[in-house]
């Protein structure tokens, strides 16, 4: 067993979940064999269990102090508060001050300790000040009765908030092969604020163990009759994965689970996995995770299924070699395990930079050249994370200091795909509504503002975003801008609507010598692109060029 030692806490780096054993969540269970699943991963050398008060209406608490007897002052128990529930079992989010004492309390006579070593907000609650929330919170911990704080299900903006009204240890969101969406949360939460970050779900909700197939239904309050997990879109990915998970597994004689398991706990971003267990049997299956070791071959197989789980393997497989899936982990390993500071690195960039992330710099920042002698701003109509937004943002600061009037707007809903047109439709894959949902809008913003405070002219804004659809944001935009030129527009939307929208509008604003982008033309994943292109503008009308190093990218000059 692996471990993690800190201000004196020894954390076992596979953790007890203990949702099941509250009987209700994951259906029925016997509270002998729960207790006697608790003991079997003492003995096993399992020292976090983590649990909240709302698992089972207080039961896993109560059934988490019988199995762990006097040994329960040595556990390091990590339990949540937020959730109420009434005495019909209906449950609402609630984090004020008033009910964060009344469940602390109640958690401390249930669990039968003093002091509950790690005690998190289990949801955020719109309705409460969170400075209010962790102002009780910072009063049990002066008053003895918690150690150490922590949060659940938080985003990068909430946790910001959290940890400026005081200090929080940890964070806990689901992840595994086919929810890896909270990644830039959880390396946000470890190198921003040094949190241990706790992944749970990291079974997929059982479905890793391969006892739950495409049939299978659930009964009574199991909430797996409801989850995404075991519907839709989410369900395919799911089972995809665990294609692959068995077919590692088979090659290690491990079940899937325990592949699934090994794979969380060797992610830089992951300090602890939590695995569910409500038997003896399990905590000896995923206990032998924990001296299981994946080969890069192992890894170079499991990563498709994680880096872009919407993709068939047989198209992933024909862009990239077992080697190359493996050099965005291996870098992330090196970033994660560096021992210099975080300022160091990012000076130090290309140090951890894949070719293809410097093969895209060098070709924006061609493009940027091409539209420096001519007159107007950028527009880029795709933002997602980022990247593209501020490369144009710091060339234009280094390249023309003093043009004072090019700004650079950046539109994205943020929120994914608002919808998919018949045009999008494709034989390698089929994107959905809310795909490639981005959370970075408030962190953009923030950088805007840092980013402002180190150019020249920096008073005078340069960079703006514009969130919402493309077809209710652009129409009035232009009408808003009634001055706009356009020197270069980076099409980037990757659908047929919202690029056929921004076509229409913005090309009549580019005068001759403008530059226009397209990151998607020719692409048989997004063939919406290059079929608005052909309706709005016509190919033929278009000399289109590329960059010799770069394949994907094509620009005209108009």
């Amino acid at each position: 067993m692996d471990y993690l030692d800190r201000d004196g806490i020894r954390l076992s780096r596979i953790g007890f979940g203990s949702a099941a054993i509250g009987g209700y969540d994951y259906g029925a269970v016997r509270d002998a064999e729960s207790i006697e699943a608790v003991r079997r991963a003492l003995d096993s050398g399992i020292t976090l269990f983590d649990t909240a008060d709302v698992y089972g209406l207080g039961h896993s608490e109560s059934i988490l102090a019988q199995g762990l007897g006097d040994h329960r002052k040595d556990a390091v128990i990590a339990t949540k508060v937020g959730v109420r529930w009434d005495g019909q079992g209906r449950t609402t989010r609630c984090l004020r001050p008033d009910y964060i004492r009344q469940a602390a309390e109640a958690s401390l006579r249930r669990l039968g300790i003093d002091c509950i070593p790690i005690y998190q907000i289990h949801w955020p609650d719109a309705d409460t000040p969170l400075e209010d929330s962790v102002g009780e919170l910072l009063r049990l911990q002066e008053e003895g009765k918690v150690r150490w704080l922590g949060l659940c299900n938080a985003d990068q903006n909430y946790i910001d908030r959290a940890q400026l009204a005081g200090r929080l240890e940890t964070l806990q969101v689901p992840f595994n092969m086919a929810q890896p969406e909270q990644a830039e949360t959880m390396r946000y939460a470890r190198g921003q604020h040094a949190m241990l970050v706790m992944a749970y779900n990291v079974l997929a909700q059982g479905l890793f163990t391969g006892k739950y197939g495409a049939s299978t239904t659930f009964e009574g309050t199991d909430l797996r009759r409801r989850s995404a997990l075991f519907t839709g879109e989410l369900h395919q990915r799911g089972l995809s994965a665990l294609d692959r998970l068995t077919a590692v597994g088979e090659r290690h004689g491990r079940k899937p689970g325990q592949i699934a398991l090994r794979w969380v706990l060797d992610q830089p971003i992951v300090d602890i996995a939590l695995a569910g267990m409500k038997s003896r049997a399990q905590v000896d299956e995923n206990g032998m995770a924990a001296d299981l070791r994946l080969t890069e071959s192992d890894r170079a197989e499991l990563q498709d299924a994680d880096r872009q789980p919407s993709i068939p393997r047989a198209a992933m497989k024909s862009l990239r070699t077992p080697a190359e899936a493996q050099v965005g982990p291996a870098l992330s390993r090196v970033f994660e395990e560096s021992q210099a500071s975080l300022d160091v690195k990012l000076e130090s960039f290309p140090r951890y930079a894949r070719r293809k992330t410097v093969t895209r710099f060098i070709t924006l920042y061609e493009l940027f050249k091409l539209a420096v002698p001519v007159k107007g701003s950028v527009v880029e109509c795709g933002v997602f994370q980022g990247f593209g937004l501020m490369t144009w943002a710091h060339l234009s600061a280094v390249l023309e200091p003093a043009n004072l009037s090019r700004r650079i707007y950046g539109f994205d809903s943020f929120e994914g795909f608002p919808s998919i047109d018949p045009q999008d439709q494709n034989r390698v894959r089929t994107p959905e509504p809310g795909e490639l949902r981005a959370s970075s809008e408030e962190e953009l913003r923030r950088l805007i503002e840092i980013y402002d405070q180190d150019r020249f002219l920096g008073h005078i804004d340069k960079v703006h975003l514009v969130k919402g659809d493309a077809a209710s944001t652009i129409p009035p935009f232009i009408e808003q801008n009634p001055h706009l030129v356009v020197s270069l527009l980076y099409m980037d939307f990757d659908l047929f609507e919202p690029t056929k929208i921004a076509l229409q509008h913005f090309v009549p604003r580019m005068p001759k010598g403008a530059i226009l982008a397209f990151d998607e033309l020719d692409n048989p994943i997004w063939p919406g692109e290059t079929l608005a292109a052909l309706e709005t503008l016509g190919l033929r009308n278009l000399e289109l060029k590329r960059f010799a190093w770069d394949p994907y990218m094509s620009y005209a000059v108009l």
